[in-house]
């Protein structure tokens, strides 16, 4: 049994995928979604990560700048 277990979760993952028909529910639930509320949902996502993400955008800021800098001269 342990040994088709693997075989038989790809079977079962598919199955459950077409049955509850997940990818267009979540798809119809996301439409009916304000900015607002989309936002508010991706929000805390991205919290954890904030500081990451303002430190690289303002390393690539500062590249791309004196990259032009050095174009421009």
């Amino acid at each position: 049994m342990v040994e088709l277990l693997p075989e038989t979760s790809k079977h079962l993952e598919q199955y459950t995928m077409d049955a509850l028909d997940i990818n267009n529910s979540i798809v119809a639930k996301m439409e009916l979604l304000t900015p607002e509320e989309f936002e508010g949902m991706l929000r805390p996502v991205f919290k954890e990560d904030e500081p990451t993400l303002i430190l690289v955008g303002a390393a690539l800021g500062f590249l791309v700048g004196e990259l032009q800098v050095h174009v421009m001269l």
